[in-house]
């Protein structure tokens, strides 16, 4: 989910408050940049997990991205 502008010229206004979302983010997003993640994060309490290494697309980091959402999923 972006946040903010990208590219220049796209601008997203992602809602806030989504408390019980799983939000995980690629150290190496080149499409969406974690400042723009943090930022939208920092206004209330949600976390953010960073997977470190991944890009947009979680490339060779399936098996992880794969554990956190089974692990989100049984709380």
């Amino acid at each position: 989910m972006p946040f903010g502008t990208l590219d220049s010229y796209r601008r997203y206004l992602t809602p806030s408050g989504i408390t019980d979302a799983l939000v995980v983010h690629g150290e190496a997003d080149g499409r969406v940049p974690l400042a723009n993640v943090m930022a939208w994060a920092r206004d209330g309490t949600q976390p953010v997990v960073v997977v470190p290494g991944a890009n947009h697309f979680f490339s060779g980091k399936l098996q992880v991205l794969r554990s956190l959402i089974l692990r989100h999923m049984a709380v």
